[in-house]
Parts: structure tokens; C-alpha cells; sequence
């Protein structure tokens, strides 16, 4: 199935059906200058936490699957093609290829989007949870840290209906976090 998604691209051939037609678009990094379809495509399902389905094709390509097709193109596909044409910007991956439906009388629907893969360390998730993380144990290594406060009596609605004693006041510290 990932094979024939890549050559209906590469080929920018039709598939038409009983009410409507999908359609493969290549771009440079997918045409025979670029390589087409040679070198190792192997599938492999991506590990990354996604709302969309993705597959990596060997160290070339990303294959992204849309789980939700709407009318219009995808905001990546969009922007995809729109960083394409700034000539020398490298600040993303390229686009590829892409799929796309059309029915009848309506625009087309994106599809699938293929994107030329950066090599990488992980996903910007995971470098997220771990600088938090990072940044808690930094916390709590702290010896300077205030003393902690004494057990709350009453209800939340209670305790909210009355002013913070200055022990309870929020510090007015500020706090400066810094990503590395």
C-alpha cells in the first residue's frame, strides 16, 4: 500500500472513482533528479506520539497518512509548498509528494503528505518532557528552597473565601527558566 501511495505520486498519476478522483503530486525531492523512488524505501511504522498515521521510508523519507480529510489542502501541505519556493530556506523538512481527493465539484482534499527526512535525536515531545523534568529535579535539588507550607484545614471553598496568611502568599521571586 505505502508503494503504490509513493509511485501514484511520483508518477502524479489518477485514480478515478465513482465520485471523485485521487491524485498524486511530486515535487523536486521526489522526481528523477531527486532520486524518485531509488535507494532503500523500507516502511517502518513512526514511534512518535501523532494524531496522524506516519511511516518512515528507509533514511529518505516520512510518509504522513490524514486521518481526517477535509476540503482544502492541509496547513502542511500548504506550507509545505509555500517553503519549497523560498529559495535557499532549510529551516524544515522538504515536501516531497502529497495525495489528494477530489469529488465531484468540491477542491481537493489532502490526502497524504511525503517529506524528505532530517536526520534526528527524537521529537520535540520528548525533548519537552525532559527539559521539564530537568527543570523539576534542578528545583527540588535546591537547598534553598522555602520551607514547606503547613497542612490546609477546611474545605477549598473555605480556604478560598479567605485572604493568605503571609506565609501562604505566593513569593513574589521571580523564577527564570532557561531551555538548554
Amino acid at each position: 500500500f505505502t508503494r503504490a501511495m509513493l509511485r501514484a505520486m511520483a508518477s502524479e498519476g489518477s485514480i478515478r472513482g465513482a465520485v471523485g478522483e485521487i491524485t498524486g503530486v511530486a515535487f523536486p525531492g521526489l522526481s528523477a533528479e531527486g532520486g524518485g523512488l531509488e535507494g532503500d524505501l523500507t516502511p517502518r511504522a513512526a514511534t512518535a506520539e501523532q494524531t496522524n498515521s506516519s511511516v518512515q521510508l528507509g533514511a529518505r523519507f516520512f510518509l504522513k497518512l490524514y486521518r481526517v480529510a477535509e476540503q482544502g489542502p492541509n496547513p502542511e501541505y500548504e506550507l509545505g509548498r509555500y517553503f519549497l519556493g523560498a529559495e535557499g530556506y532549510r529551516g524544515t523538512s522538504r515536501l516531497a509528494g502529497a495525495l489528494e481527493y477530489r469529488g465531484r465539484g468540491g477542491e481537493a482534499a489532502t490526502l497524504a503528505t511525503l517529506h524528505e527526512s532530517v536526520p534526528n535525536q527524537g521529537d520535540v515531545w520528548a525533548l519537552t518532557r525532559d527539559s521539564i523534568g530537568r527543570f523539576y529535579e534542578r528545583i527540588l535539588a535546591d537547598e534553598n528552597l522555602p520551607a514547606e507550607p503547613p497542612p490546609s484545614t477546611g474545605t477549598r471553598v473555605e480556604r478560598a473565601r479567605n485572604s493568605p496568611t503571609a506565609a501562604q502568599a505566593p513569593s513574589q521571586n521571580n523564577i527564570t527558566v532557561r531551555v538548554t
